[in-house]
């Protein structure tokens, strides 16, 4: 069991269908109101200097990958959080890249997963150790109705 990041209320990983080596790793918020209130708070975005990693724009917009993308993007839409999608690119050491699927404007990056695993998240992870970076999962955005 760990505590909501907003309102503290117990939550716990079993809810979600998570191992607890990826709950430890995912953003703990417990509700749509939680997490509407977190990704509006203003947080810096670096973590650490690192001259490793390089942020650029990307070239252009792909599209949705996936349903849950889409929705998500309209929930951020519908409750007034400034977010862009896949709008850039991060360079790892000259040669790793990693596009976060959403930026949130004065807050974070934000990566929206299926079924995670801990191998899955690599790259999400190394960028996380860097810059903000918040990772939510399917089941989360269910539970909450999102999705």
């Amino acid at each position: 069991m760990m505590e909501c990041i907003v309102c503290h209320c117990r939550v716990s990983p079993i809810d979600y269908g998570l191992s607890m080596s990826v709950w430890k790793l995912v953003t703990k918020v417990c509700s749509q109101e939680c997490l509407k209130q977190w990704l509006l708070t203003p947080l810096p975005l670096v973590l650490k200097k690192d001259r490793a990693v390089y942020i650029c724009k990307a070239i252009h917009f792909r599209g949705f990958k996936s349903i849950a993308e889409e929705k998500l993007a309209k929930w951020l839409l519908k409750n007034d959080i400034p977010y862009s999608f896949e709008e850039y690119v991060l360079i790892f050491e000259g040669k790793k890249m990693y596009m976060p699927d959403f930026y949130i404007k004065g807050h974070s990056f934000l990566e929206l997963k299926g079924i995670p695993s801990v191998r899955a998240l690599g790259k999400t992870l190394k960028a996380g150790r860097v810059l903000r970076l918040e990772i939510l999962t399917y089941s989360q955005l269910k539970r909450f109705g999102i999705l």
